[in-house]
């Protein structure tokens, strides 16, 4: 609601004068909103679109489980599954009418377990096509993988390893889009505020944030080049710098400690500040692992996946998160300064999202 007296307002322009800038006085008491679609006329907002499109196959992906951990395969078969196996499997996840899942597991090293089933009914059969019905063997091993219904072609790992490579790829290009825009002040607001909230310094911090988890997503992803591996040192420590500049920054704003020579924080810029605070804490859980990676390197975690198969595909996946959690936060953060909608309301959402 707005304030008792207030003069009901319109929103400005993204490149309106530096008299009212939202950014610091929020937009509560704007009678007229701008669609959020005329907020997002950043070029950045076409990579940003882009990202969260992978971020939402992504996310499908890890809710059906569509990946294998290499230890233990997982078929699905859609249709009515007979109970005459050949070989027994190990464990029967979900059994239906209409669908059931089968995991397998066998020894790490490679040895495959396999198990044959009857399938009645519509859709697919492991990488098989049948009306009324089919025959699947499925066979876990390191080296000889049968397809899933929905990973079709190319074994049970291929699929989301290319979303790995497609997110990090897409995180690099948004990095480069935020420095070339600091670099530039292209619709960046001109008035300098205190620490890390300043509008230029968040923007540059977004950027280096999603450099540095796209770097440890595809370090940990099976798509990792020898190359990058190498770097492990030296890409640790730029990393573990942008963690800690996450974790300490937004505290030492609101201390006054960061940029004391700025004017004071604003009401919304304290909440802002809060907002980054509890945010910048979750980024700072990847600090242990770059220093594994650091310290560590290609042998280390080569031991690790050799014993638990499936971290490189949970360490990625949690990176890729965060990544996809940092671009919809400067989303929400163009948007709220053109005025589409209060920070009161975004900060306290997007906290809760993260």
């Amino acid at each position: 609601p707005r304030r008792a007296g207030a003069t009901p307002r319109t929103a400005l322009p993204a490149d309106a004068a530096a008299d009212v800038d939202y950014l610091v006085t929020d937009s509560l008491d704007l009678d007229a909103r701008p669609p959020v679609v005329d907020a997002l006329r950043n070029p950045r907002d076409g990579l940003a679109a882009a990202l969260l499109a992978v971020a939402a196959r992504v996310s499908l992906a890890n809710f059906v489980g569509e990946y294998s951990d290499g230890a233990a395969a997982t078929w699905i078969f859609r249709g009515s599954v007979a109970a005459t196996p050949r070989t027994r499997p190990k464990r029967l996840v979900t059994r239906t009418r209409h669908r059931a899942i089968l995991t397998t597991a066998s020894p790490a090293r490679g040895a495959a377990a396999a198990a044959a089933w009857t399938v009645r009914g519509r859709g697919r059969v492991g990488a098989s096509r049948s009306k009324r019905t089919g025959q699947c063997v499925a066979i876990k091993g390191e080296d000889e993988r049968v397809p899933s219904p929905i990973n079709h072609a190319d074994g049970p790992r291929q699929g989301y390893v290319r979303l790995e490579v497609l997110a990090v790829v897409l995180g690099a290009l948004s990095a480069a889009a935020a420095a070339a825009q600091c670099a530039t002040g292209y619709l960046l607001s001109p008035n300098r505020r205190r620490g890390v909230v300043d509008d230029r310094t968040v923007t540059a911090f977004a950027g280096a944030y999603s450099l540095a988890v796209s770097w440890l997503a595809l370090r940990a992803s099976e798509a990792c080049p020898p190359s990058l591996a190498a770097a492990d040192p030296a890409c640790a420590v730029l990393a573990i710098a942008v963690f800690a500049y996450g974790a300490l920054a937004p505290p030492l704003t609101l201390a006054g400690a960061y940029g004391p020579d700025a004017p004071p924080l604003s009401p919304t810029e304290t909440l802002r500040a809060r907002g980054l605070v509890a945010i910048g804490a979750l980024g700072a859980v990847f600090i242990p692992d770059c220093i594994a990676f650091g310290l560590g390197g290609a042998d280390w975690w080569d031991r690790v996946s050799d014993l638990h198969a499936a971290q490189r595909t949970l360490e990625s996946s949690t990176s890729l998160f965060a990544l996809f959690a940092t671009e919809a936060s400067m989303v929400a953060h163009r948007v709220g300064k053109t005025g589409a909608a209060p920070f009161s309301t975004i900060v306290p959402a997007f906290v809760i999202v993260c």
